[in-house]
């Protein structure tokens, strides 16, 4: 009898823990951690707009950025250069396929063995990015890959080999002419290369003799007659007086209200800058202030006689004697005795 009750004593405590309710899961817990292997070690310490994920889980992945990473098993492999200003670990490599780039850096002999030590009969390399290949020789555009051109530093391919460079697609608006090899003058180095074509000398190619007669809107013999050559500096020699109708109408419109500006005052002693050939001499020329620029009234005035435009002027050649200057209802002009 006492043998059967201690077996149900013995039992008590087992039927105890079996009918105990479960434990209800606590929502705020932290996900289940555990070790990670190098290559199940998913995401970055790194947030993709600057910031860094330090301090808790990575932002996309299942690794962590945090101070008990290491005791999980479950860092991410740029925690120690993203969060702990720590250089980020080598990874080692004796050839190519050990690499996710698919490249292993031999340039330095590493060595993965414990801090003093090395093993002199294995060079580690470094996984890194591939470098950029190295230009290709060409004798001709012929030789490039696709969207290349055979570019040559001088004689336009005349005997030295050149390299293939990528064609630009776009180039910006600037002008710094170059002469290329094909003769045409280009509006800079960018725009012959988008052409295809490399740069013979810096500066606009030179124009052979030529005309436009007959040619205006085109090109002459040599050299171009159109809106775009004073631009390239390829203009025939003719092409202003060929090509360009002199507007006189508003040349001398645009020359008297510069005359007009320059003379205007409202005192005497602002008056006394001579225009000299505006008459045969002396007291008839025109007189304008002291302090007037008349750069732009001297260019109108040369570009209407050059082009014969009819601008008047004082057509008396008697030299009056005069004292000095007088502002005369709001015009400068000599003080005649």
């Amino acid at each position: 009898m006492r043998k059967l009750s201690l077996i149900v004593s013995l039992l008590l405590p087992l039927v105890a823990c079996d009918t105990a309710p479960p434990a209800t899961e606590d929502s705020s817990a932290e996900p289940e951690r555990g070790p990670l292997g190098k290559a199940d070690a998913i995401g970055s310490c790194e947030d993709s707009e600057g910031g860094d994920f330090c301090g808790g889980p990575s932002g996309e992945g299942n690794c962590w950025c945090d101070d008990l990473c290491e005791d999980y098993g479950d860092c991410c492999s740029d925690k120690p250069a993203v969060c702990d200003d720590e250089p980020a670990p080598i990874d080692f490599c004796l050839q190519d396929d050990q690499c996710d780039s698919g490249f292993c850096d031999h340039t330095e002999c590493l060595s993965n063995c414990p801090e003093g030590m090395f093993c002199p009969a294995v060079c580690w390399g470094q996984c890194g990015e591939p470098p950029e290949p190295e230009p290709s020789d060409c004798l001709a555009s012929s030789d490039c890959g696709e969207g290349e051109f055979c570019e040559f530093e001088s004689e336009c391919g005349e005997g030295p080999v050149g390299t293939c460079v990528v064609t630009p697609e776009v180039c910006a608006e600037i002008y710094a002419p170059v002469c290329g090899c094909d003769a045409v003058t280009y509006g800079n180095a960018c725009e012959a290369s988008a052409a295809g074509v490399s740069v013979q000398t810096l500066g606009a190619c030179p124009v052979e003799p030529g005309t436009c007669e007959g040619s205006c809107g085109g090109a002459g013999e040599g050299c171009w007659c159109d809106d775009l050559c004073e631009a390239y500096g390829d203009c025939c020699g003719d092409y202003e007086e060929t090509c360009i109708a002199v507007d006189c109408e508003a040349l001398v419109t645009a020359y008297e209200a510069e005359t007009a500006a320059i003379r205007s005052c409202e005192d005497d002693a602002e008056c006394g800058q001579v225009l000299t050939g505006t008459s045969c001499g002396c007291t008839r020329n025109w007189v304008a202030r002291t302090d007037a620029d008349i750069d732009l009234w001297d260019s109108l005035r040369d570009d209407a006689l050059d082009a014969s435009c009819d601008i008047g002027g004082i057509s008396t050649c008697d030299c009056p004697p005069a004292d000095g200057f007088v502002c005369n209802e709001g015009v400068c002009g000599w003080n005649y005795l």
